[in-house]
């Protein structure tokens, strides 16, 4: 099947998408409290108009409780600096555009943005989790929907200036599957079961051959008829014993090579004669088989559009992005976010 078109429209721009989306978990842009009238509080600048350092923090403090990892040999400091600068330069181009949906006279209504608040509240249990989640992060009703009338705002002029413009022809969606055949075939599998019996590393010939005749037992009480995920159940030393040996599909490459080799000259029905690798011996048992299939470009060509328009969408906005930030003002006041 069409292996990388599972999902569509994922966020591509790193954050900027979830700040268009997800506009929910930080004060308005222009904040106008005290301490961004004294300049104290500033991050940013856009054209005149505050980002926050509360709002970044905000952002940052998100982002790091959804992906708390970090990457291995990374400094937790330099992590955090790295996802401040990042999102940062998101913020900017989040009130770069909001400034564009303003010139172009859009509005969106209340009912709209209550819509919106609803459909965030229900992602709670109930209505104290949903106030002491706000609580924790020292919003109010106001200021998130706020935000989210500038989301919206936001996407809507986005959609009507960059991605309702855009299509994906026939002839590209053709070269496309035809470039890339291996993406659409979906390889041979089988779907086997087995019954393990273990020997260690260090095992000496006669214990390896006391385990091999243990299972030479059993497989023959297999060919002779009895239920085989009985056996695997009452005589299996591995991790699928409680399923009856039930190993699911798999396809080359996910299993140690002298025992796929084995389960993939089998028929449906088959047991195969004992298998050795490095876990021990084997016996398996092929249920069911499916031939390597290549999808045809009609059964795929919605999803393919989709994902060629998503491609396109993510060019067009980095592009409509850059050339805004050459034609605005933009002014920051931290030193961590300075370009070097």
């Amino acid at each position: 099947m069409f292996k990388q078109c599972k999902t569509f429209y994922v966020p591509a721009i790193t954050l900027i998408f979830m700040l268009l989306i997800f506009p929910l978990m930080t004060r308005p842009m222009a904040d106008t409290s005290a301490a961004d009238k004294t300049g104290d509080d500033k991050a940013a600048a856009v054209n005149g108009k505050p980002i926050t350092k509360s709002s970044l923090d905000r952002h940052v403090n998100l982002i790091l409780k959804q992906f708390p990892g970090k990457e291995e040999g990374q400094a937790e400091d330099d992590r955090i600096a790295r996802i401040r600068s990042k999102i940062l330069d998101d913020l900017i181009n989040r009130e770069m555009l909001f400034q564009e949906s303003e010139k172009a006279g859009i509005k969106i209504e209340p009912a709209l943005v209550d819509e919106q608040f609803a459909k965030m509240r229900k992602q709670y249990p109930d209505q104290g989790a949903f106030d002491n989640y706000m609580s924790s992060m020292n919003l109010t009703e106001t200021e998130v929907k706020s935000q989210i009338e500038k989301g919206l705002a936001i996407k809507k002029y986005v959609d009507t200036t960059i991605i309702d413009k855009i299509d994906v022809s026939e002839q590209e969606l053709t070269e496309y599957y035809r470039n890339n055949t291996d993406r659409f075939t979906r390889p041979e599998t089988v779907r086997a079961s087995h019954i393990l019996i273990k020997i260690e590393k260090d095992a000496i010939e006669f214990e390896k051959n006391e385990a091999r005749k243990k299972l030479e037992k059993i497989r023959a009480r297999a060919v002779k008829g009895e239920e085989f995920s009985e056996l695997a159940k009452k005589f299996s030393e591995g991790p699928s014993a409680e399923k009856g040996g039930e190993l699911g599909f798999f396809q080359r490459g996910q299993m140690v090579k002298p025992f796929e080799d084995a389960a993939f000259e089998l028929q449906p029905g088959e047991i195969s004669n004992i298998v050795e690798t490095q876990f021990g011996f084997h016996v398996i048992k092929v249920l069911d088989k499916k031939p390597s299939e290549t999808t045809k470009l009609k059964d795929v060509k919605i999803r393919l559009k989709e994902f060629l328009k998503q491609g396109k969408v993510r060019k067009e906005i980095m592009a409509y992005v850059e050339d805004l930030r050459k034609k605005s003002k933009i002014d920051i006041f931290i030193a961590e976010a300075q370009p070097k």
